[in-house]
C-alpha cells in the first residue's frame, strides 16, 4: 500500500528540477491580490471592482471623490460577504441617478464611505442579507437609502442621513423600505438601528410601505428641522 508520505514524496520528486533544485509553485498573482482584497482610488477601478466582485472579496475605497453612479449585480453569501468599505472622506457623487445601486447584490457590506448628489443615495433592489453601516447619505433630489422589489433581511445602522428631497416634491425619505401602492414589494425584515436621520429630509424620516412585514427601528436619532413632506 502507498503511504500518504510516498505519495508526497513522489509529487516532490516529480517536481525536482534538472539542477536537483526543487521548484517552489507559488499561487498565481490573481489570487494573491484577491486574497488581499481590491484597493481601488479611481471611479474607473471602483466600477470595475464592482463588476468582478466575488463572494469574499473586500473592495477598499482611498479617500478622494468618485464621480459617476456606481452599480453591481454581483451576489455573495451569506458565509462569504462582499465588503465595500472606505473612511467618510471617500465620496461617491453622482450627477443624477442613483449613487450606489446593488441590484441584485445580496449580502453585500456597504460601510464607512459618504454618498452624494443624484436622484437617490444608496438604492438595494431585489438582494437579501446587506448591510449598510456607518456611511453618510445628503445631498440628494429624493430618499436617501432604499430597499426595494423584495430586498429582504437587510440593515442599515450608525449611519447619517440628512438634506433629502431637494427636487421639492416632498419624496425624500430618509430610509424608504418597500414600494408604493402594491403589496407585492415584499422587502421583509429589515432593521433600521441607531442611525441619524435629518435635518432637511424632504419627506418622512422613516417610510415604510404597504406589502412589508417584520421591520425593526429601533435607537435611531430624528431631527425634524427643516421636514418638508411628511
Amino acid at each position: 500500500m502507498r503511504t500518504p508520505s510516498r505519495t508526497l514524496l513522489s509529487h516532490l520528486l516529480a517536481m525536482t528540477t534538472a539542477t536537483g533544485a526543487l521548484a517552489l509553485i507559488s499561487p498565481p498573482a490573481s489570487a494573491t491580490a484577491r486574497a488581499s482584497g481590491m484597493e481601488v482610488s479611481t471611479a474607473a477601478q471602483l466600477k470595475s471592482a464592482l463588476a468582478v466582485a466575488v463572494p469574499g472579496d473586500t473592495i477598499r475605497l482611498a479617500d478622494g471623490t468618485y464621480a459617476g453612479n456606481f452599480k453591481t449585480t454581483r451576489a455573495a453569501i451569506s458565509g462569504a460577504r462582499i465588503p465595500l468599505t472606505g473612511s467618510p472622506k471617500a465620496v461617491l457623487t453622482a450627477g443624477g441617478g442613483y449613487g450606489l445601486h446593488l441590484n441584485g447584490g445580496s449580502y453585500w457590506t456597504v460601510s464607512g464611505l459618504t454618498v452624494t448628489g443624484g436622484q437617490k443615495g444608496i438604492m438595494i433592489d431585489s438582494a437579501k442579507g446587506v448591510v449598510v453601516d456607518g456611511v453618510t447619505v445628503h445631498g440628494l433630489d429624493m430618499e436617501g437609502v432604499h430597499f426595494r422589489n423584495s430586498s429582504t433581511d437587510g440593515v442599515i445602522k450608525n449611519s447619517r442621513i440628512h438634506d433629502t428631497g431637494n427636487d421639492g416634491r416632498g419624496m425624500g425619505e430618509g430610509v424608504y423600505v418597500g414600494t408604493a401602492n402594491t403589496l407585492s414589494g415584499r422587502s421583509d425584515n429589515i432593521r433600521i438601528l441607531d442611525n441619524t436621520i435629518g435635518p432637511d429630509v424632504g419627506g418622512e424620516s422613516i417610510d415604510i410601505k404597504e406589502g412589508t412585514t417584520g421591520a425593526r427601528i429601533v435607537g435611531n436619532t430624528f431631527d425634524g428641522r427643516g421636514l418638508t413632506g411628511a
